[in-house]
């Protein structure tokens, strides 16, 4: 089965590079029970505000941290949760719209976050958001070589209002096991030799 043809693909980014995913074919598999359940966390900790067609257009909606009460007790799942619900909501807003494919245990969970009239440009404006900030990452990398491919909009990319889940693994994969390589240079302004300069101008 393709992942192009998935409803939802879990573990987006992880590394081992293998997505799990819900096919409209197999809906009582375990991917499916546990994404779908009545308390499965997949939309409540998805979507900030309960709305996953608006919230995902926004990505300061899915890359802000949760606030926490204490010091050191993050662990950067929020982002990471956000960003994988939203990177399928086009799949699951597609398979939504169409009558008779989701199991009605599938269709329950969904529609109480997603609408079943999202219009095209409502899913072009959550890929935008989703696959964007990947390729701007690569783009300001300090060594573009390993991520140029992976990240290119054409491999992020099903069409303009469906991304490519397998190529969005693809790209942070690539990102995320090249180390310093993936990072951007410092502002010589913030840091470096431009605060160096001025330093030293200012003792002068």
């Amino acid at each position: 089965m393709s992942v192009r043809n998935a409803i939802y693909c879990e573990n987006i980014g992880k590394a081992n590079g293998t997505l799990n995913c819900c096919y409209p074919g197999d809906q009582s598999s375990p991917i499916c029970r546990s994404n779908f359940a009545a308390d499965a966390r997949t939309f409540a900790d998805g979507c900030l505000h309960g709305n996953c067609l608006l919230d995902c257009q926004n990505p300061a909606n899915i890359f802000q941290s949760i606030p926490q009460l204490t010091a050191y007790e993050g662990d950067g799942r929020g982002p990471i949760r956000r960003f994988q619900t939203c990177s399928n909501v086009p799949s699951i807003a597609g398979y939504l719209s169409q009558q008779h494919v989701l199991e009605p245990y599938v269709t329950s969970s969904i529609a109480n976050n997603i609408s079943s009239t999202a219009t095209n440009d409502d899913k072009k404006k959550v890929t935008h958001a989703v696959t964007e900030c990947l390729t701007q990452t690569c783009r300001n990398a300090r060594n573009r070589k390993d991520c140029r491919g992976p990240c290119s909009a054409v491999n992020l990319l099903v069409n303009s209002s469906m991304p490519d889940v397998q190529g969005i693994n693809n790209c942070l994969l690539s990102l995320c096991s090249t180390g310093y390589d993936a990072l951007p240079y410092a502002d010589a302004d913030v840091v470096g030799i431009g605060v160096s300069a001025i330093a030293t101008l200012e003792r002068a």
